[in-house]
Parts: structure tokens; sequence; C-alpha cells
């Protein structure tokens, strides 16, 4: 049951990310650039912190699978990003054991860099995009990240808070 309520919220920030966030942020963002703050990275990492659970892996692979077939042009560029994103996150919040602000942000970056660099890699592998590296830095990168991990550092405290008042989480 817990896994099919995350991967529901999954779904449900993939809807919102693909249907509302996709016509709001354009308007507010430059010309040149197209950034929506991907957020089902943001609870794929939440996820990772609280729980050290392989099986995130399988609830990534199902929900990108399912965005692939949804919003996606072909399938199987979601289905394998966030999986990837997913152990890597998992990796992270194992290692280090100390579940500070500060270390949620830096894993929600590095999230977000991987995810962006294996979609343009996979992208531009395939012919699917004529973007060198730089002008996808440029474009989508950095205005990706630095959505993404702004929106998760408000967000941190009071999700800490939420759990720590329903006995979730003892302490950061």
């Amino acid at each position: 049951m817990y896994y099919l309520a995350i991967g529901g919220l999954m779904l449900l920030m993939v809807f919102i990310q693909s249907t509302v966030l996709s016509i709001v942020f354009p308007i507010f963002t430059a010309t040149n650039s197209f950034s929506v703050p991907n957020l089902a990275i943001i609870v794929l990492t939440f996820i990772c912190l609280f729980r050290n659970d392989k099986n995130i892996v399988y609830v990534a692979f199902i929900v990108g699978f399912l965005q692939d077939i949804v919003f996606g042009s072909y399938v199987g560029l979601y289905a394998f990003t966030y999986p990837f994103v997913a152990y890597w996150a998992n990796i992270t919040f194992r290692i280090f054991i100390d579940r500070h602000v500060v270390i949620f942000i830096v894993a929600v970056i590095l999230a977000f860099f991987t995810f962006e660099f294996l979609v343009w890699g996979i992208n531009s592998l395939f012919g699917l995009i004529e973007v060198s590296f730089m002008q996808a830095f440029d474009r989508y990168f950095w205005g990706s990240v630095l959505l993404g991990s702004a929106l998760a550092a408000i967000i941190y405290s009071p999700i800490i808070l939420f759990l720590q008042r329903r006995g979730i989480v003892i302490h950061e």
C-alpha cells in the first residue's frame, strides 16, 4: 500500500508538471529557455531521504514508464532516468547518515544535474535534438536545477515539521 501511495503521489506530480507547470513557467522565463521544475525528482529524493529502500527504484521505473507512455515522445527515457536517479539518491543518503538540509539540497542538485544530463545525452545519442552540451546547459540545465533546488529548499522545512508532528521523523 505504501508503494502504491508513493507511486500515486509521483504520478500526480508528473501530471501537474506536464500540464499546469508547462503552461505557467514558460510565460515567466526568458524566450530562449524552457525550465519547469521536475516535481517527480523532488518527491523521489524526499522518499529516498526518509526511506532507504531499494524498491523505490521499481516505483520510479513504473512512474517513468507511465510518463513515457502518456507524455513522452518515445518509451524508455523517463523509465530509465527516474530509476537511475533514485538509485543514486539512495546511495547518497546511505553514505551521509546526517539528514541535514544542506545534504538534501546538494543531493537534489546532483539529482537534477544527473537527470538533465541523461535526458540530453539520450536525446542527442538518438539524434532527436541538435543542441550542444553548452547550449543545453544554458537553456535547460541551469533553470531546471535552480527552480528544482529552490522549490525543494522551500518545502523541506514544512515537510520535516509535518512529519515530526506525526511522529514519523524523530530528528533531521
